[in-house]
């Protein structure tokens, strides 16, 4: 028979891990709020490419160590900040946004909840190769620049009042 994924492994005080496969979980506080994010790894160069993309698009504080909760690995990156995304990659669309700020393109990776995740600024050349990437895997690429300016005149507006 087959494991089924999520694990819930009760803590103290409320608190639980949850494993999301053989090799993420997380601790979730009483609140239900996520605390930190695991990621299991069976080599020491690969546990610091991967802490190494998080600190590269800002997607959490981050430290390697001997796995203490994911038992089916050797090491562990544990991710404060994690986004959801990485832990549920099956939530990702398969479209990224970006907009031209100044001299770079920042990029967004949209969810199926709505959400839209920062990945990471590239240059005109970088864009033009990502058309390319996503065109050859399936994926949609959609220029959001006018969105972004309409969004931020926005919230920089005062709230219309309300009826």
């Amino acid at each position: 028979m087959a494991e089924i994924s999520p694990q819930i492994t009760w803590l103290n005080e409320g608190w639980k891990f949850v494993l999301h496969s053989k090799k993420s979980g997380e601790i979730i506080n009483p609140q239900g709020t996520r605390q930190t994010a695991y990621f299991g790894f069976d080599s020491q160069a690969a546990a610091e490419k991967f802490m190494k993309l998080l600190i590269t698009h800002g997607w959490g504080d981050c430290q390697i160590r001997h796995s203490k909760r994911i038992n089916t690995c050797q090491l562990e990156v544990k991710v404060w900040h994690c986004p959801d995304f990485l832990l549920k990659p099956e939530t990702i669309t398969k479209t990224v946004g970006y907009a031209k700020v100044g001299h770079f393109y920042e990029t967004y990776l949209f969810t199926k909840n709505g959400q839209a995740q920062k990945y990471k600024n590239l240059t005109e050349e970088e864009l033009q190769n990502a058309h390319k990437v996503c065109a050859q895997v399936g994926w949609k690429l959609l220029d959001c620049t006018n969105f972004a300016k309409w969004f931020s005149r926005q919230s920089r507006l005062g709230s219309a009042p309300r009826q």
